[in-house]
């Protein structure tokens, strides 16, 4: 049966993923740019945010294939020009989610070991987007455990905070600082819904369930 788009692009995609991890970097190359030609067609530049989160996931497999080749130099700047085009995009979830890839993998060539610091201005440079996701918020929960309570403060605002124990489980505490900083449910703005409903369901969780109807 003939495939769609979708299907070659994936294709092509696991195709070069795994002659990289078999260590046929001159293949990977060639099936990268085969799907390259697929992205784009006739086209010669990229000119929607899909056509970006490719060439994203294409530049970091050539990058990890220059660097096994002691190319590191090439490597770096394959990701950093791609990572200075798309910054000049407009802002979106699919621009989001590329930048994002860009730059943790950027972050993975330049730093092989990196120190809790230098993870927490990685997680804290991502946008805004994907900051809020509960993975990342968690994970800088995590990192910021031994760090001073002004810097927790810093890193983390009272209603991230609220998520992670939320995520733990401890949905008493969690429930609490919802409570605290947020506004009554009529005056929310819409960036405020998600923070409500988890209140509910935290209240609901610990058994609260008077409040739930306040």
């Amino acid at each position: 049966p003939k495939w769609n788009p979708l299907q070659v692009r994936m294709y092509w995609y696991n195709r070069a993923v795994q002659q990289y991890h078999s260590k046929q970097y001159v293949e990977c190359q060639e099936s990268c740019q085969s799907l390259k030609k697929v992205v784009l067609g006739k086209k010669k530049k990229m000119d929607s945010p899909s056509d970006w989160w490719w060439q994203s996931r294409m530049d970091v497999i050539l990058a990890h294939v220059q660097q096994q080749q002691s190319k590191m130099d090439v490597a770096m700047k394959t990701l950093q020009d791609r990572l200075q085009g798309l910054e000049s995009q407009p802002t979106g979830t699919i621009i989001d989610h590329a930048l994002a890839h860009l730059r943790l993998h950027l972050h993975a060539l330049q730093y092989p070991n990196p120190t809790k610091e230098q993870s927490i201005a990685l997680l804290k440079s991502l946008p805004e987007s994907i900051q809020s996701q509960p993975a990342v918020v968690a994970t800088l929960a995590v990192l910021s455990q031994s760090t001073s309570s002004a810097e927790n403060k810093k890193i983390m605002n009272p209603l991230d905070q609220a998520d992670v124990l939320f995520h733990q489980g401890q949905y008493a505490e969690a429930a609490a600082l919802y409570e605290e900083h947020l506004p009554k449910p009529s005056a929310c703005d819409q960036s405020q819904l998600a923070f409500q409903l988890k209140r509910v369901q935290a209240l609901a969780m610990s058994e609260q369930h008077d409040a739930v109807h306040q």
